[in-house]
């Protein structure tokens, strides 16, 4: 957890930063997006074909969302061989950063346990260099054999990625250069037209660094945080990138070349996810979700919104995009939807039991392919129905063919998928480095692999409204423990479906009632967003003897709701939920 629980104190420290930070150049004043010389770049018009971006023009995935401009969708065919197996490497820490992938299936990606790792087709480790801090972030493959990736520890290493010998490294400034609170490396690696790399810091700098010599090209300094990489037109030399900051301006587009604010705009929250190119012209969009759980679309040339969505929670994940067009944007609240690049309307969209913060890769056949909370990859078809999910938890062969037992309460899988050579590669919260054939699932198996779950449909009811037991993780449980502790206390969170869609709807705090049978007297929460209700037992469950307890909980759940960002108020009653758990006591 550590990786998780940085994130979270650095979420604290973002929050603690707004009123400093309302002072600061960027996002939130007059100067934001200026470098030191003054002045603010005018657009540049399309104009010719587009230089080309010297990232490793072999590798199938060679960034974080596989191309400059970030569709998440590469050339790969995936055929299966029908001989390679899946196969984990385990790391001693979680990993929320996305690997990269050569063209002979090496991958590389750094570890929470301050590891960076390159690892070949077969799962053995080629080499490994270990950082000063966590690694929260993807690397970058370019077209001279080397790897580019930032650390915790404020630096940007460069690396001859057949050996993992020092190129160069790049130290970030100082914290207190800019009022920050750390200089950790989180928003990944990006290149321009030219070779330059840039690399987003929590220090409020995107850095724009030479790749040939590790030197500073420039800094453009923002109000928060950035863990948004930037997109890359190089047809028009601008950068379109997001910000932490909250209480301003937080989507930008930059000149490539100097750094200079061309546009600004604002989301009604953090922009942790990175924004997508629909196309090279100024009249494309600029695509990119927000924690007010909106997608926003700008047009590229002038920020102007072209349109919104709003799921029903915040999004962290990026977008991506099919061959059609189509936007694939995962959220928060469970759900990847398809989305109109005309007017962002639902073509179609697919339901999970858990968030969805990992960004979406797709194949040459448009099959599309996603990490979710439940610690399970799922694979999409263009039609949005399910070709097949696969569990990331429980026994797993290494490379070697050893088995090892992956941790199934941290499972999240946060990372986003990688498409390489022979199969996808991911990792997990429970520190894992996974490979998965492709369409390994739908072989013809003599004894099911019951890590597999076959489409077409949701594995979810179609109608209903559900109270799922909720693990001290948050995850949220089709089944219940069959035990508990004596003041344990419970959380149940509410699911409703409707018709074969998961359902806007908010518990109706004044309607809950517990009953606690034997009598327990209880203290009963629902949280503030009214997902999830919290039952904390006043003196300890059961009785004397050893019986045991049943919880029952009833109440209303409304639909119909104003919305404000993700402030839900209103509302009428939608229906009711009626729930009971039984429970042996420890």
């Amino acid at each position: 957890m550590e990786g998780q629980m940085a994130k979270t104190r650095r979420v604290l420290a973002m929050i603690l930063t707004i009123a400093g930070a309302l002072g600061c150049d960027g996002g939130g004043g007059d100067d934001a997006g200026v470098t030191t010389d003054g002045g603010t770049d005018a657009a540049v018009t399309d104009a010719g074909p587009p230089p080309t971006i010297p990232l490793d023009p072999d590798a199938p995935w060679p960034k974080f969302r596989a191309n400059p401009e970030q569709t998440g969708r590469t050339s790969v065919d995936p055929v299966d061989d029908g001989t390679s197996m899946p196969w984990v490497f385990p790391t001693g820490k979680g990993i929320f950063s996305t690997p990269v992938i050569d063209a002979d299936g090496n991958l590389y990606v750094g570890s929470a346990d301050r590891t960076f790792y390159s690892l070949d087709a077969s799962g053995a480790e080629r080499w490994s260099f270990v950082t000063g801090e966590i690694i929260d972030s993807s690397a970058l493959l370019d077209d001279m054999g080397r790897v580019y990736f930032g650390s915790g520890d404020g630096h940007l290493y460069a690396r001859d990625r057949a050996t993992g010998a020092e190129v160069w490294t790049f130290a970030a400034d100082d914290p207190s250069v800019n009022d920050a609170f750390i200089n950790w490396f989180e928003g990944n690696v990006a290149m321009g037209p030219d070779g330059t790399l840039y690399a987003p810091n929590d220090n409020f700098c995107t850095y724009a660094v030479n790749r040939e010599t590790g030197e500073q090209v420039w800094c453009w300094r923002t109000s928060d945080q950035t863990w948004s990489l930037p997109a890359v037109n190089a047809a028009t030399g601008q950068l379109f990138i997001g910000n932490n900051f909250l209480l301003g301006d937080n989507i930008f587009a930059l000149g490539a070349g100097n750094g200079r604010a061309r546009w600004r705009a604002m989301a009604g929250g953090t922009v942790a996810a990175s924004p997508m190119l629909t196309g090279p012209s100024g009249d494309d969009l600029a695509v990119v979700g927000a924690f007010d759980g909106y997608l926003r679309a700008l047009r590229q040339s002038d920020g102007m919104e072209m349109w919104t969505f709003g799921a029903r929670d915040h999004v962290y994940a990026s977008p991506g995009q099919l061959s059609d067009g189509t936007i694939i944007q995962p959220a928060a609240d469970g759900t990847i939807y398809a989305l109109s690049p005309a007017d962002g309307s639902v073509v179609w969209s697919f339901d999970t039991l858990e968030p969805v913060r990992s960004s979406p890769a797709i194949d040459a056949n448009d099959q599309i392919y996603v990490g979710s909370g439940e610690g399970r990859l799922f694979v999409l078809n263009p039609d949005g129905t399910l070709r097949f999910a696969m569990r990331m938890t429980g026994d797993w062969q290494r490379g070697d063919g050893t088995t090892v037992t992956m941790d199934a309460q941290r499972s999240d899988l946060n990372s986003s998928p990688a498409l390489g050579p022979t199969g996808v590669v991911l990792a997990g919260e429970n520190g894992g480095i996974y490979f998965v054939p492709y369409d390994y699932c739908l072989r013809a198996f003599d004894e099911p692999d019951d890590r597999c779950t076959l489409g077409p449909d949701e594995v979810l009811p179609d109608d209903g409204a559900f109270l799922y037991f909720t693990d001290r993780f948050g995850g949220p449980r089709e089944t219940a423990p069959a035990t508990i502790e004596a003041n344990e206390p419970l959380t149940f969170s509410l699911f409703v479906r409707e018709s074969g869609d998961t359902a806007l709807a908010r518990i109706d705090s004044e309607s809950v009632v517990v009953t606690v049978t034997p009598e327990v007297a209880v203290a009963t929460t629902v949280s503030g967003d009214r997902t999830f209700l919290t039952v904390v037992p006043e003196a300890p469950w059961g009785d004397a003897a050893g019986s045991p307890v049943t919880v029952r909980v009833q109440g209303d759940y409304l639909e119909n709701l104003d919305r404000e960002g993700l402030r839900f108020t209103g509302g009428t009653v939608g229906g009711s939920f009626d729930a009971s758990f039984t429970f042996d006591v420890a």
